[in-house]
């Protein structure tokens, strides 16, 4: 099996199945570690830049439905991008990570991912997306 199979096949556990190829992809092309972490009380997800020549790390909690880890992954990768363009220059949630995060955003929102009321609730989400989804109690509920 190589590194993109056991990527999929470890995504498959956590994200909807339409969604496992673009982000498997994504791992790839952003080169990061993810790593899948217990319950975490005061972070759903975190990113770590590249530090001593070690690849960029993103953590996501292992306990949340695979529509809400889709969306903390892509909030994220969206710093990981960020941080490739800007490096420390700007502030963690900032415009430019809003942009990353609409435009990462984009590409998985469609009907075969997400259910309607979860798109309809993106959208006006990635309208100015906050530092953290929760914030959104609409998204949040739904």
């Amino acid at each position: 099996m190589n590194q993109l199979e056991r990527n999929q096949s470890i995504l498959q556990k956590y994200i909807p199945e339409k969604a496992v190829p673009t982000v498997a992809e994504w791992i790839y092309k952003f080169d990061f570690k993810l790593k899948i972490k217990k319950s975490r009380a005061t972070k759903l997800g975190d990113y770590r830049p590249p530090v001593k020549g070690q690849n960029h790390l993103i953590t996501i909690n292992h306990d949340m439905n695979k529509y809400a880890f889709l969306i903390t992954l892509i909030h994220e990768i969206a710093h990981l991008s960020n941080w490739n363009k800007h490096k420390d220059s700007v502030k963690t949630h900032c415009d430019e990570w809003k942009f990353h995060y609409k435009i990462l955003m984009q590409s998985l929102l469609n009907p075969e991912i997400f259910p309607a009321d979860i798109i309809i609730a993106l959208r006006k989400y990635m309208n100015n997306p906050a530092a953290s989804s929760c914030s959104d109690t609409n998204l949040l509920r739904i």
